[in-house]
């Protein structure tokens, strides 16, 4: 179960950090693209990029190649549901599903003996984790003039559910032995789960079923980076590409312009900077022209439509297992 592409979402700025024009992507298939590599960066010296991992692959059968879908027209709204939404999982159910899994930890550690553990000593997740974004973006230009790149803010509730207090410890090595299994008892000679306690207690959410047949959010990953490779895509890039040389930009995409560390760590409620500001705006216009944000979505909608055709069946089974994850985690949470 992916929670976001870092990723494609970990954070915003990771998602937007490699140049599309530069990934080198294999895409005869869904499930298994091998991960791009990056040319070397021609932005100036003064920004940098974070290498963006590659396309996971679907859990399941071996992939079925895909070749290039031929797309036709332009959507008048970019902005349609796709065809991976109907079996997409929403991020507030995973987020229960990992808040669940840390307090099925934290039982078991409290089993053991080891009565000082929260749910919040060790934590596998952040609020970034949980924030919806694709590798190319809706930008309006007049927004960007006043306002730069969009912050999503964070889901205030997943922020304080991440919250530690002042004095929140560090685990202990014997705590952690429990935690991760690297022990078979603890100190005081009880036997600690088959696994360790944070395998307890994913399986205490999970159940058996610890991987979903046909990830909805893994598809639609694979889907965005094949899209990326789409001649029609590549060649509203280059047209993207070409405008910004024209104002001035090294820039060799959209996702190098928006992970500019002259501004990609800003937080949600800072101000923009004028530059910001006007690489948004610039960033905008050449995208309109190029009509970047249209073709890419055509594009990935050709793509995702083929994925829903092969995997229906096992799309429909997979939203079946992921509604009893989140019954289990409703249920751990109220402590039943």
């Amino acid at each position: 179960m992916r929670k976001s592409t870092p990723p494609l979402l970990a954070a915003g700025a990771v998602l937007l950090a490699a140049g599309a024009a530069a990934l080198q992507l294999q895409p005869t298939a869904y499930g298994s693209a091998a991960a791009p590599t990056l040319d070397p960066d021609p932005l100036p010296t003064t920004s940098e990029v974070t290498p963006l991992p590659g396309p996971t692959g679907a859990l399941g059968p071996d992939p079925t190649p895909i070749p290039e879908p031929a797309i036709t027209g332009v959507p008048s709204d970019p902005g349609a549901a796709m065809p991976l939404d109907a079996y997409m999982t929403s991020m507030a159910d995973i987020h229960t599903i990992d808040l669940a899994k840390d307090a099925a930890t934290a039982t078991c550690m409290a089993s053991l003996g080891f009565s000082a553990w929260t749910a919040g000593v060790v934590r596998n997740w952040n609020p970034e984790d949980y924030v919806e974004s694709d590798l190319v973006e809706p930008l309006d230009a007049a927004a960007a003039a006043r306002s730069g790149y969009p912050r999503p803010a964070l889901d205030p509730a997943v922020s304080a559910a991440a919250a530690k207090p002042e004095d929140q410890r560090a685990a202990s090595p014997e705590e952690m032995q429990a935690y991760d299994g690297t022990a078979a008892t603890t100190g005081s000679g009880q036997a600690i789960p088959e696994g360790d306690c944070a395998a307890s207690g994913e399986t205490k959410v999970l159940g058996q079923a610890t991987a979903l047949a046909a990830d909805p959010r893994l598809l639609a990953d694979d889907a965005s980076f094949l899209a990326l490779e789409h001649t029609a895509v590549k060649q509203s890039l280059e047209q993207w590409v070409t405008c910004m040389t024209a104002k001035g930009y090294a820039y060799d995409s959209p996702l190098s312009a928006r992970a500019d560390l002259r501004w990609a760590a800003r937080e949600p409620g800072v101000a923009a900077t004028q530059a910001e500001k006007q690489a948004a705006a610039d960033d905008a216009a050449c995208a309109q022209g190029a009509n970047l944000l249209a073709t890419y979505r055509t594009a990935k909608r050709a793509y995702e439509e083929v994925m829903v055709r092969d995997q229906r069946q096992a799309l429909t089974e997979s939203l079946s297992v992921f509604a009893t994850w989140v019954e289990r985690a409703e249920a751990v949470l109220a402590g039943r």
